[in-house]
């Protein structure tokens, strides 16, 4: 369980303060125990950032295939929309997410490659989840369309995450009410 909860709070702080500003006494401090006991589970730093790397890509990626089941099974676009309209707004509040944004941002020289493949599955992911209901009721402006939608979700979400990194949630969910309905405009007919 502690090992668990060492991975929670470190998650928390590399997510608010990068893998530099994140030190084994603050998630110490705050799983309440000593700094020595840490490396009863992690030989480093760098191995707990691992291990916060593989544990949230896991819990994206299932977040990723919850949504785009449910998004197979909607009945209407104005379904899907709102289905997907709460994925984007939940990554925004997910420590999974915001640790891995954050370390794409921001991640070290050596971790860049494990965030490239990070990057290139969540892509994946947000392309099938609003392709796929789009088509499905051939609702979408141009079907060839992958990267452009890609790159919009990905402004959508950068402003909108840097926004909640800095701001709070508050800021993050307004924002990013005001602007879907603008990007679901320029992908639906």
């Amino acid at each position: 369980m502690t090992a668990k909860r060492i991975i929670e709070v470190a998650t928390e702080y590399f997510a608010s303060f990068g893998y530099n500003g994140t030190s084994f006494t603050l998630i110490a401090d705050t799983v309440g125990i000593k700094k020595q006991s840490i490396y009863a589970h992690f030989q480093s730093k760098e191995h707990l950032y691992f291990e916060c790397l593989a544990n949230a890509m896991v819990i994206e990626q299932q977040r990723g295939q919850r949504v785009h089941a449910t998004l197979v099974m909607s009945e209407s676009v104005d379904d899907a929309k709102r289905i997907l309209y709460q994925y984007l707004l939940e990554c925004g509040n997910q420590q999974s997410f915001l640790f891995l944004y954050q370390m794409a941002m921001n991640a070290p020289e050596q971790y860049r490659l494990q965030q490239q493949k990070y990057r290139e599955q969540h892509r994946q992911i947000m392309i099938d989840a609003v392709r796929l209901p789009v088509l499905k009721w051939k609702q979408l402006k141009r079907v060839d369309r992958d990267k452009e939608i890609f790159h919009m979700l990905s402004c959508l979400i950068d402003g909108c995450v840097v926004e909640r990194l800095i701001y709070g949630k508050v800021a993050f969910e307004r924002r990013f009410a005001v602007i879907w309905p603008i990007l679901w405009g320029s992908i639906v007919q």
